[in-house]
Formats: C-alpha cells, structure tokens, sequence
C-alpha cells in the first residue's frame, strides 16, 4: 500500500526527478527541476530546489547528477546554490590526509626516517614534501565551496555501490578551515581512498 505522502505533487516530481537522473535524461531532469509547483500545492510557485533544499541536503543531489553526467541539471543546481557563505556538508563522511609535521617528532630522527622510507603503515609520507607526513583521517562535518565543484574535474570520479556515493574531489571543494574536529584511523579504516594530501573522499548513504 503506497503512503500517501508518496502522492504528494512534491514527492511524486522529486522521485520522477531522481528517475530521470538515474537514467541519465539529463533533459528531463532539468525539466522536472525548474517547473514551478502549481497553485494548491505545499510549495506553490516554488520549483523542485527548494523543496529539496528544504527536506535534504541538496549537496549529495549536485554530485549525483555528475555521477550520472547530467551536466545542464548540475550547472543549473550550481548556479541557484552560489553566492552562499560554503554549504554544510554534515550528513556523510570526510576522508583526508591530514598533514603532520616531522618536527612534532622531536628528537626522534629514526622515526622520522621510517616514516619517510614508507615503513610505518599508519603514517604516510608525502610524495614532494619531506617536511611532513600525512595521518589518515576522517570527519563528519565541513563545509564544500560550491565555486570550486567542477563537473568535469569530478566526472570519472565518482563510485555508486549499494546506496553508497564516493566523490573524489580537489581539497579546494571543502573547505579545510571548516573541518573542526577529526579521527585518526587505521590504514584499514581508511580503505582504498586516495593517499594525496591534495585529494579528499566524499562519502554519502543516497538511499536510492
């Protein structure tokens, strides 16, 4: 039996919306996207971002329509959500490289050179600077400037498996003065994801 919230003219162009996406209708979409809610409705003379913005962060939504290449939809959700102050991004997870100084060692030289020669698993050495090492890190809140979220830049990648979305990005899409608090983990914790300093993992539960 189908709820009625699911007959809703807003939840009805939002799953239409995601099906066009999901069949990579880019077209479609950014149709669905920009028709204005007809009188009578909840969000009336309001088109399908705000309702989005209002029910979910709509920051997994721009990299879905990368993953799933529908440039006009994305450039079009792009450009409603510039000008903001960065956008909270605290509904997934941030996997980084956070620098550490080999000065913060100490005295410690024979450390530093283990580190350096790749010989502790959970310190990496980073590939140009033999000043520092990277730590494995993740976190659960930052913010992601939208001016620097290129879709051909992010196009190839981006990995869908089991309602799970990665997007890796440049680590000028967030913005690192937001990242407030972090955990180390281990290297098996950490996973595949990119050991760049430069390049950061952003993690999603879509539910799609």
């Amino acid at each position: 039996m189908s709820n009625d919230n699911d007959q809703m003219p807003e939840n009805m162009a939002w799953k239409q919306f995601m099906d066009r996406m999901k069949a990579g209708d880019d077209a479609g979409a950014l149709e669905i996207l920009k028709t204005k809610f007809a009188a009578g409705t909840d969000y009336a003379g309001e088109d399908l971002f705000v309702y989005m913005n209002d029910c979910c962060s709509p920051i997994p939504v721009l990299f879905l329509s990368i993953h799933y290449g529908c440039q006009s939809t994305f450039e079009a959700m792009k450009e409603v959500m510039q000008g903001d102050d960065g956008y909270s991004d605290d509904a997934g997870e941030l996997y980084f490289v956070q620098r550490d100084q080999y000065s913060n060692l100490g005295d410690d030289q024979a450390l530093a050179d283990q580190i350096a020669n790749g010989m502790v698993p959970d310190l990496w050495p980073l590939p140009g600077d033999s000043n520092c090492f990277g730590v494995p890190s993740r976190t659960y809140g930052w913010l992601i400037d939208i001016d620097n979220v290129n879709f051909e830049e992010i196009r190839n990648l981006t990995v869908l498996k089991d309602n799970k979305l990665e997007v890796l990005v440049s680590e000028e899409v967030v913005k690192r003065e937001s990242i407030i608090d972090s955990e180390r983990l281990g290297p098996d914790e950490f996973g595949e994801r990119s050991r760049r300093a430069d390049m950061m993992t952003l993690v999603y539960n879509v539910g799609i």
